[in-house]
């Protein structure tokens, strides 16, 4: 089945490649590419499990991660964009196997780690809609905005984390915008092409950003809101009765900087719907207050996301972060989700330019409520006595980043997990967790 849509995509490219020069022959076009290798070594943890007695997988993996990223962008005319574009993500010795990542909601092997040729940026964009400064983009693309913790492609990920087929329109003026989109995230079996098989999450929303002081100091208001909905009838309530997911989001975030050095940037976000049978009432909210010393910023943050206590009352009460990124706001290690989470963090980020970037950043871990789960591994991490405590534990990370003439970016960094009771309880384990990598990565826009 997959040999044969492989053979066509192939096909396609290069009769793409082969007619460009021809047919475009009067149009204005450029190539785009994006290629990324990446070593990890992962002790005592991975993303499915942690500590030395693993649930899944093996307490020592060391694997390659190879992904690459192309296609060609059209400019058919003034205001019209035709970009088509591929994806192709490989992994080489990791010890999870795809039957590790079989998702019971979707009921299919979700696997962050590989994916076959899929379409990637495959969109039609059209600028000045009927004169005014309003675009529209339609098909396969990324939806961001923000700091990435509302909206985040996610894209630390081998596959990515949110793609979308989505419709799209933005206005703009200046440095006003609100976007509204409709669309469906995709999920990556990566034997199977992905319109040959179901989305994930369907959503509708909006996400807006305006602009209401620039001097003596910048404040910035972004308010939004979000469906995230499944109507596969795979959720099962407290109760046990399985029906659909209907969960809707609203909230702002507000920024200001340049104030004496000072940046402040505070996000709530609310979360109610229906997860099966029972009702959702959560919430979560994220504070950073930050001092820029020019090329050098020192900033601490604080993260909630509610957690639940009571899981026979027909409440949910543990929020469920959006469709954010998880690894540019939680530490480095992917160890936790936005999800039953207090996150105390540091950070000190030393910049050069845009050549040379180093951040150090310490988090310390308590779950929201103790009698919730610990939701990198929610199915094993919990304990319903609540005796074990909150303090989940300890996280330092340190990352470089450097760019090497044009092209190409080095990438490396170092995490340590130190874990608090309830980790060392519910995993059996008292062991500390190691994360090392080193990627190489060829840009061309």
């Amino acid at each position: 089945m997959w040999s044969e849509n492989y053979e066509k995509i192939i096909f396609l490219l290069i009769i793409t490649i082969a007619i460009s020069q021809e047919l475009f022959a009067k149009i204005n076009y450029y190539p785009w590419a994006d290629l990324r290798f990446r070593y990890e070594y992962q002790h005592n943890f991975n993303i499915k499990s942690y500590g030395d007695k693993p649930v899944i997988g093996s307490k020592n993996d060391g694997f390659l991660l190879g992904r690459v990223r192309t296609g060609l962008k059209f400019n058919l005319s003034k205001n019209i964009i035709l970009s088509l574009g591929v994806q192709h993500s490989l992994s080489w010795d990791t010890a999870l196997t795809n039957d590790d990542f079989y998702n019971k909601k979707f009921k299919i092997k979700n696997n962050p780690y590989k994916v076959y040729f899929e379409p990637f940026k495959t969109y039609l964009q059209i600028k000045n809609l009927f004169s005014i400064p309003l675009s529209l983009k339609i098909g396969r693309q990324l939806i961001y905005f923000g700091d990435h913790r509302i909206f985040g492609p996610g894209s630390w990920g081998n596959t990515g984390r949110w793609d979308w087929d989505a419709i799209k329109f933005s206005y703009k003026i200046k440095n006003d915008f609100i976007s509204i989109y409709y669309g469906r995230t995709i999920l990556h079996k990566f034997n199977q092409f992905s319109y040959n098989h179901r989305h994930g999450y369907e959503s509708f929303g909006f996400y807006s950003s305006f602009l209401i002081i620039t001097s003596p100091f910048k404040l910035k208001i972004e308010p939004f809101a979000m469906t995230k909905k499944d109507y596969h009838n795979n959720y099962k309530s407290e109760q046990g009765f399985y029906d659909d997911l209907n969960s809707y989001y609203y909230g702002a975030r507000v920024v200001v900087k340049d104030f004496y050095n000072f940046v402040f940037d505070t996000t709530y976000i609310k979360q109610v719907g229906k997860y099966s049978k029972d009702d959702i009432d959560a919430y979560g909210y994220h504070f950073l207050i930050g001092y820029n010393l020019k090329n050098l910023l020192l900033d601490f943050e604080y993260t909630y996301g509610s957690g639940d206590n009571n899981h026979n009352d027909g409440k949910i009460k543990t929020f469920d972060g959006a469709f954010g990124a998880l690894d540019a706001v939680l530490g480095r290690m992917n160890l936790f989700k936005w999800k039953n989470i207090e996150d105390y963090q540091f950070n000190l980020i030393l910049k050069h330019f845009k050549i040379f970037y180093v951040k150090a950043q310490f988090h310390q871990f308590y779950l929201a409520k103790k009698r919730d789960a610990w939701y990198h591994n929610s199915k094993y991490y919990v304990d319903k006595t609540g005796n074990s405590g909150s303090r989940i534990g300890k996280e330092f990370d340190v990352e470089c980043k450097c760019k090497i003439k044009k092209y190409f970016v080095i990438h490396t960094g170092y995490g340590h997990f130190w874990p608090g009771q309830f980790a060392k309880n519910v995993t059996n384990s008292d062991s500390g967790a190691d994360w090392i990598f080193f990627q190489w990565e060829f840009k061309l826009n």
